[in-house]
């Protein structure tokens, strides 16, 4: 960002494909992404490479790319242990275990795996007891969008929709609080200029302004008869903890849902790589649209793949290899064969 030009530098020197569709796209990756390769971590994607061999390919658009570098990449924290603080993780052992934050604890220290470390910087990030390089620059990023007079769509995926969401109060708190904008002026502002568009969100706090787009898997085929239900191609980090249409609460002015079936029933209907990435180019392309800003113009009347036709841009674009938990995904949704996609 300290470049004269920063957006002419990130269009020019981070972007990922060559078919510009007029719209100037960040994309921002969730947990577990590391930034480069590291030693004994060979079989990990990196978030570039996610970006460039999973994502883009699909979606066919330009893209730059904003990775700062997560927790996943300074590996383990130990942190001091006191006597009352082990008294108290011993007790919200089970929470913190369900969470998948409970650290090992040793005799004087906590131990922190570095995934662990992503998940809570995330829960303090949203709540606004750290301030993130990530919210740093995502307001920097806004400042040299309102100076350029340059609109941003901005795809927000998983954990970066957290972080995005509190960068975007705090950028409005700072016009407003410490420059005396109007808050109707920065929300016009935010408007006209950014489209976000949130794959899979975990937050409800949306400030207005922004035109919204929320897009995750939600599926009509959800089990609830069955306790506990079993969300048969439903996002469970969004159906839990972020806004679709059935909890469109604090969802932003304005703001629309893109909800399609994800097919499985895992963790990978969160999988942008392999289900997300192809319904979204599915709904583009059904609706004859060729900008995320015309996506969100459109409004509620767009038309939405079937799960099948998503299942059969799924082995088009040969998402399945992207699989987290292929063994129990595909034995919870059958993809079309080869021979199936030719027919169809």
């Amino acid at each position: 960002m300290a470049q004269p030009q920063p957006l002419q530098f990130i269009k020019n020197n981070l972007n990922f494909g060559t078919q510009d569709n007029g719209e100037w796209v960040v994309f921002t990756p969730g947990l577990n992404t590391l930034h480069k390769v590291e030693a004994g971590w060979e079989g990990e994607q990196t978030a570039p490479q996610r970006l460039e061999e999973q994502y883009q390919p699909v979606l066919g658009i330009q893209m730059a790319h904003m990775h700062l570098g997560t927790d996943m990449d300074q590996g383990e924290a130990e942190v001091p242990l006191r006597p009352e603080t082990r008294v108290f993780l011993e007790a919200k052992r089970p929470e913190l275990e369900g969470a998948g934050v409970m650290p090992e604890l040793r005799e004087d220290t906590a131990v922190f795996e570095r995934r662990q470390r992503d998940r809570i910087e995330t829960i303090l990030s949203l709540y606004g007891y750290v301030r993130t390089t990530f919210r740093e620059h995502a307001i920097q990023l806004l400042e040299a969008s309102k100076a350029a007079r340059q609109p941003i769509v901005w795809l927000a995926y998983s954990r970066s929709s957290s972080e995005l969401c509190r960068a975007l109060s705090d950028y409005i708190q700072i016009s407003v609080n410490q420059r005396g904008e109007r808050l109707s002026d920065v929300e016009n502002f935010l408007r006209e200029h950014l489209t976000v568009l949130t794959i899979g969100n975990a937050v409800r706090a949306w400030p207005d302004g922004p035109a919204y787009i929320h897009c995750s898997a939600m599926s009509d085929r959800s089990e609830w008869e069955v306790s506990p239900p079993r969300l048969w191609g439903t996002d469970p980090l969004t159906f839990e903890q972020g806004v679709h249409a059935r909890k469109p609460q604090r969802s932003g002015k304005d703001a629309i849902f893109l909800h399609f079936d994800g097919l499985f029933h895992s963790f990978d209907t969160h999988n942008f790589g392999t289900v997300g990435a192809a319904a979204l180019k599915l709904i583009m392309d059904m609706n004859r649209l060729t900008t995320f800003r015309a996506l969100w113009e459109r409004g509620k009347n767009l038309e939405i793949p079937s799960d099948w036709q998503i299942a059969t841009k799924v082995v088009l674009t040969g998402g399945e290899k992207w699989l987290w938990e292929k063994e129990k995904s595909l034995s919870s949704y059958r993809l079309p064969s080869a021979e199936e996609v030719v027919v169809t």
